[in-house]
């Protein structure tokens, strides 16, 4: 929206700027002479040289304030760590997969092709003016880029391994790869059709910054410095090759070459690397340590006892602890007819469509807590079809020194509910404690406890899977 709207207006006003360029040239020889070499009406590029130039102070003056702003504070500005709390709460299993493949569109895996062909070709075409600012536009806007990370000494985030720094190399060579080349093919389109590679270059971009972002390897501040110090050096290229060239050449192999490359490579590297990328930025380790009986005693109440979701009605309580391992918990409710639901995939969320579907077939959605996926989700048959019990079970963010895994967890009464009968989705309801009496009277066998959270009153069961009660063998 911005990239399209900010050409309209221009485009509607490049005549009015004009003029009052010209004017202003008149009043001021001395300076105006050099203003008057850019904005030559005579040269059929001259609005599009009006835009560059005046994007190119904006954008000078947005940078060196974000830059000064990040050299006075000594570090991450406050929406920084705002932005990057909200973006670390939001992941989920479904889209953490689908983000890492985004992510690696700025990879050089996928760049470098999309940027070597077009390269070959304006060569082979003997399009020496093009190809010399294109690879200016790499090799310096790399240079750059490199050394503004080993000057500007920022904190990574909490969540970002070694490598992700600022400003972001990934979105500020995808604004320069595909910013010029909007401005090598723009001037070759005709009247508004000039928009469409700029608004690809935004795209791009955006994705690109967005999945990073997501993913927790950049402050907010690192993408846009990273972005606007791309615009700004494709600006001064962009200008500089306008003023250059006056000789038209056919764009569309060239177009088709740049894109069809970025696209296959893109499609070959993304799935092969996502896997790799995100296990980079998986949920940090516990840190808090725990005496096993001192846990059993009193230090459960250290643990949360419900989600740390925004959303107050995903807050669900926690009222399950568990300490050893899942499998003996896993077959003893198997065996009660409970049953185990693998992590729900992308195909498994699409066939939520399927109206043909029984309710009980349906897959419940995954749910996160700090960053991390169920590693256990049961279910059992409700009363009705539209309703179902459920057992939910999380890494808890604390480990016992004996090396005995904990373990949160939530039981839930499901209800099927069909937002615009479009989708079927199976959402907790308040069950006042009946799901929460079912798992406890199945796990009876298993040395237990329960008491209310001091913190909500909700009544917690503690259990440990290693040990079974005497009297219930």
């Amino acid at each position: 929206a911005c990239v399209l709207y900010t050409w309209r207006w221009f485009a509607a006003h490049a005549d009015n700027l004009l003029a009052r360029a010209l004017r202003w040239t008149r009043e001021h020889p001395h300076l105006g002479r050099y203003a008057a070499a850019l904005i030559d009406p005579n040269r059929p590029e001259s609005p599009s040289l009006v835009m560059l130039a005046v994007c190119l102070l904006a954008i000078s003056w947005a940078w060196f304030t974000l830059l000064a702003s990040l050299l006075a504070s000594g570090g991450p500005l406050a929406i920084d760590h705002q932005v990057h709390d909200f973006m670390w709460s939001l992941r989920n299993p479904l889209a953490d997969r689908l983000m890492a493949a985004l992510a690696a569109h700025g990879d050089a895996a996928v760049l470098a092709p999309a940027a070597a062909v077009p390269l070959a070709y304006l060569l082979w075409r003997r399009r020496w003016m093009a190809a010399s600012h294109w690879v200016a536009a790499l090799v310096f806007g790399l240079a750059l880029t490199s050394l503004l990370e080993q000057a500007i000494d920022m904190p990574r985030p909490p969540t970002a391994p070694a490598g992700f720094g600022f400003p972001s190399v990934a979105v500020t060579m995808s604004t320069i790869v595909f910013g010029f080349f909007a401005v090598l093919i723009a001037r070759e389109l005709p009247g508004r059709t000039r928009v469409w590679p700029y608004l690809l270059a935004g795209v791009v971009t955006t994705l690109l910054g967005f999945a990073r972002l997501y993913l927790g390897a950049h402050w907010p501040s690192d993408l846009v410095g990273g972005t606007l110090f791309g615009i700004l050096w494709l600006l001064m290229l962009g200008i500089a090759y306008r003023r250059h060239v006056a000789r038209s050449f056919w764009m569309r192999p060239l177009a088709i070459l740049f894109y069809g490359t970025f696209t296959l490579a893109a499609l070959w590297h993304a799935p092969r690397s996502a896997d790799a990328l995100l296990a980079k930025f998986e949920a940090a380790a516990p840190t808090m340590v725990l005496d096993p009986e001192q846990w059993w005693q009193r230090d459960w109440a250290k643990l949360p006892d419900q989600r740390n979701e925004s959303d107050i009605r995903r807050r669900w309580p926690l009222d399950v602890q568990v300490a050893g391992p899942l499998e003996p918990l896993r077959a003893r409710l198997v065996a009660q007819g409970w049953r185990v639901q693998s992590q729900a995939d992308w195909v498994a969320t699409v066939g939520l469509l399927d109206d043909d579907t029984p309710a009980h077939e349906q897959p419940v959605l995954p749910a996160t807590l700090d960053a991390h996926a169920e590693t256990l989700v049961l279910l059992h048959d409700g009363q009705t079809q539209d309703e179902q019990y459920a057992l939910r079970l999380w890494q808890a963010p604390a480990v016992l020194h004996d090396g005995t895994p904990l373990w949160l967890g939530s039981t839930q009464t499901l209800r099927l509910s069909r937002p615009l009968e479009v989708a079927a989705l199976w959402l907790p309801e308040r069950d006042d404690g009946h799901a929460h009496a079912m798992v406890k009277a199945v796990l009876g066998d298993f040395e237990s406890r329960e008491a209310p959270h001091p913190s909500s009153g909700t009544p917690v069961l503690r259990l440990r899977t290693s040990t079974v009660r005497s009297s219930r063998k």
